[in-house]
């Protein structure tokens, strides 16, 4: 079954109950409740759980710049720009709490956002992200504030814009508007200009699919991304972690990994899956979407072996002594070989892909986690107290 979307595309086949019921709001324009347990907060857990950011791009068949997670995620922003409980709050600083005045965002009120604004606030999010969690030992990974409903409510307001079409005041025309010239540079409104919205003959706009597609692929990554660090279990055990032994020849023979790695690990949260669909004919390296992002970026150098050898502590003072988990994984891998690193475009906070491994290391951003086949994370100061899981598995 397929049906329909405001976007003149197919709807994926992921699930016949929420395509029905998908397809049925939008088309009734119905403003559907978000709060726990709601029909359109089981939509949106299966659009951030069970689609996949990095599957191949099919729509429109014509020119493909989007996959299932984009369709049916521009579906849901529409839904959710229509809830009622998500109209009435106009502002994210209560999300943010403490953290908002970290994140560079404008001033203007919520509903008041342009696309602009909206892709400005993604970005922001995206800077601060990795800053917004804290790891405690033995409990695992807080988020300093609410990533989630901050997340929630940026893809509202992008839907408000997704369920319009709109005329700026700069090309704005009475009855013979149509058949006038196309409008000039100077005359194009600053979202067709800048590349977020297609000017049609009338003067009209709309976003454009591939501005939806460059947003959608940061909230979404960032709300996998939280989603497994936030319910990751804590398995800091050092006895476990001083059985995995190292050796120089792992040193050695995972060197190209560990630039990779580390080149992974320095990407803003997000930023390789937006590469990897703008320029998706072209993408095939890690490197490119990092030097795209910061062309000054120089490439991280691995740690001796003596210094990897080390235990990965926490001293009285808070800080983390002893290699990074970044540095150590390509170490491990040598050790594990049969086990993959899940990426953020190649299905890491994935349920279809998770539960085609028994375990998937993921790294994302600079964050590692050990990921069963039925998604449960684990994670450790030291990594090597997640390889010693796979000891006995």
């Amino acid at each position: 079954m397929q049906s329909t979307s405001l976007l003149g595309m197919a709807v994926p086949e992921i699930s016949l109950e929420t395509l029905e019921s998908l397809a049925s709001a939008l088309r009734a324009g119905s403003c559907l409740s978000w709060h726990e347990g709601s029909a359109l907060q089981r939509v949106f857990d299966m659009w951030v759980e069970d689609t996949d950011r990095g599957a191949p791009l099919r729509e429109p068949p014509e020119a493909p710049v989007a996959n299932d997670m984009h369709v049916v995620g521009a579906c849901l922003c529409v839904l959710l720009g229509r809830s009622p409980q998500l109209k009435e709050t106009s502002s994210l600083r209560s999300s943010l709490g403490a953290l908002h005045d970290s994140v560079i965002l404008t001033e203007t009120p919520l509903d008041q956002y342009s696309l602009d604004d909206v892709q400005n606030a993604v970005a922001a999010l995206q800077l601060e992200f990795t800053r917004m969690y804290s790891y405690s030992v033995g409990e695992g990974y807080v988020a300093g504030c609410d990533v989630e409903e901050a997340c929630v409510l940026l893809l509202a307001r992008l839907g408000q814009w997704l369920a319009v079409r709109w005329r700026d005041g700069t090309n704005a025309g009475g009855a013979g508007a149509a058949t006038r010239a196309a409008p000039t540079e100077m005359e194009m409104p600053r979202e067709a200009l800048r590349g977020h919205a297609a000017l049609d003959a009338e003067g009209f706009c709309c976003v454009r699919l591939d501005a939806a597609v460059f947003m959608l692929d940061a909230l979404h990554s960032m709300l996998g991304l939280h989603r497994l660090l936030t319910r990751a279990s804590a398995r800091d055990d050092a006895e476990a972690a001083s059985r995995v032994v190292l050796a120089a020849h792992h040193h050695e023979a995972s060197g190209e990994v560990f630039f990779t790695h580390s080149m992974t690990a320095d990407c803003v949260v997000g930023t390789i899956a937006q590469y990897a669909h703008k320029f998706a004919y072209l993408f095939h390296s890690i490197s490119q979407a990092i030097y795209y992002n910061s062309p000054n970026y120089q490439r991280k150098l691995q740690l001796p072996l003596a210094r990897l050898l080390e235990s990965t502590t926490r001293d009285a003072e808070g800080r983390d002594r002893g290699p990074p988990a970044v540095n150590l994984l390509a170490l491990l891998l040598e050790l594990r070989p049969d086990v993959p690193v899940l990426f953020e475009h190649t299905g890491a906070g994935h349920r279809g892909t998770h539960a085609r491994q028994a375990w998937a290391w993921v790294l994302w951003a600079d964050f590692v986690l050990l990921v069963d086949t039925r998604m449960q994370a684990s994670a450790a100061l030291d990594a090597r107290a997640l390889a010693a899981l796979l000891e006995d598995a």
